[in-house]
């Protein structure tokens, strides 16, 4: 794996092959929604869902819009060892995975506004998140992530990175760096995502 560096950001292009791509796309098309009482998909008004269903949550709050599942580490051991291996050649070392990985679908309006993913007693493994893009950077538009430069606790910097969007490519940076998804303005973006510590 050939890491590159950027400032706010680390990259490893083609951790995924397209078939395995395609095996987590139809993960996600198999799996049901939480329902509600009038058996419609279940819609939350705030950023909260349930990481023990294995069901796809809808996610509408002011600061978030995406579907989203929980991922176990039990299901593609594939995957656990590509998680691994990128935040080993990036940190080098071998990092505790939190697990579940959080599998995100973005429709148009979907977005994430800003934010940092802070280690809790709940989440103790949070030292850096992995992205990985599934899908090709033409099937939408918006949808850029977004990441600012950790300073300290406190403070990020204003000013942002945006990363490439290639289908396959892993995007690694401190969870403490405040980022973003924009607003997908037409077309569907999905992605894995993934803390280590």
């Amino acid at each position: 794996m050939t890491v590159q560096t950027f400032d706010n950001y680390s990259l490893i292009e083609n951790v995924l092959t397209d078939a395995q791509i395609n095996t987590l796309i139809e993960w996600w098309d198999n799996k049901e929604y939480l329902l509600d009482a009038d058996g419609n998909p279940e819609v939350r008004d705030r950023n909260y869902w349930e990481l023990g269903l294995d069901l796809k949550q809808k996610i509408e709050s002011n600061i978030r819009q995406t579907e989203i599942i929980a991922l176990p580490l039990s299901t593609f051991s594939w995957l656990n060892t590509t998680f691994n291996n990128i935040f080993t050649a990036v940190h080098g070392s071998s990092l505790t995975i939190e697990g579940p990985t959080y599998f995100n679908k973005y429709t148009t309006g979907s977005f994430h506004s800003l934010h940092n993913d802070i280690k809790t007693d709940e989440y103790p493994n949070r030292k850096y998140v992995c992205s990985i893009q599934l899908s090709d950077a033409s099937d939408y538009t918006g949808g850029d992530l977004q990441i600012c430069k950790y300073i300290n606790d406190l403070i990020s910097t204003a000013e942002y990175q945006t990363p490439t969007r290639v289908k396959a490519s892993a995007i690694i940076y401190d969870n403490r760096a405040v980022h973003n998804v924009t607003e997908i303005t037409s077309g569907t973006r999905y992605s894995i995502n993934e803390c280590a510590g």
